[in-house]
C-alpha cells in the first residue's frame, strides 16, 4: 500500500517534470503537496488498520454483542483473589513435594533402614552406609 502510493507520488512528479520543463513550474504547488499529504496520511491510517485488526476486532464485536456483557469489577478483590489461590497452590505443591520426597526415601532405602519422618520433614539416610541422603522440608 504505501510503495504503490510512493510510486504514484514519483509518476507524478516525473510527469509534472515533462510537461512543465520550466524552473518556476518544476516544484508542486502547495495545494498539490497538501493533497499528497493527506492521501499519504489516509493511506498511513488505513494500513496501521488494517494491519492491527482494530476493524476486524470491532465487527466481530458487534456481530456477536448479545454473547458480551460489561461488569464492573473490584480490582481489589481481584488480586486478594489472585494472591489467595496462588498461595494455596504453592502449600499445595508443598504438601506435594514432601509425598515426593518420602516416597523417594522409600524407594531408594529399605523401610527398616528409614530413621524417621518428622511433622515438618523427611529426614532419610542408611544405618550402614556413611553417605546420607538429607533431605528437609517445612509443612505448613
Amino acid at each position: 500500500m504505501a510503495a504503490s502510493c510512493f510510486l504514484v507520488l514519483i509518476l507524478t512528479l516525473f510527469q509534472s517534470l515533462l510537461i512543465c520543463p520550466s524552473s518556476e513550474e518544476y516544484f508542486p504547488s502547495a495545494a498539490t503537496i497538501k493533497q499528497w499529504v493527506e492521501k499519504m496520511q489516509n493511506d498511513l491510517v488505513t494500513l496501521a488498520r488494517t494491519a492491527s485488526g482494530v476493524d476486524q476486532l470491532a465487527e466481530i464485536y458487534l456481530k456477536n454483542k448479545n454473547l458480551y456483557t460489561v461488569e464492573a469489577n473490584n480490582a481489589r478483590q481481584l488480586v486478594e483473589s489472585a494472591a489467595t489461590n496462588i498461595e494455596k497452590l504453592l502449600r499445595d505443591r508443598n504438601k506435594a513435594l514432601v509425598l515426593l520426597i518420602l516416597a523417594a526415601c522409600i524407594n531408594q532405602f529399605p523401610f527398616s533402614q528409614l530413621a524417621d519422618v518428622r511433622v515438618k520433614g523427611v529426614k532419610c539416610h542408611t544405618g550402614q552406609n556413611q553417605n546420607f541422603a538429607w533431605l528437609t522440608t517445612t509443612v505448613f
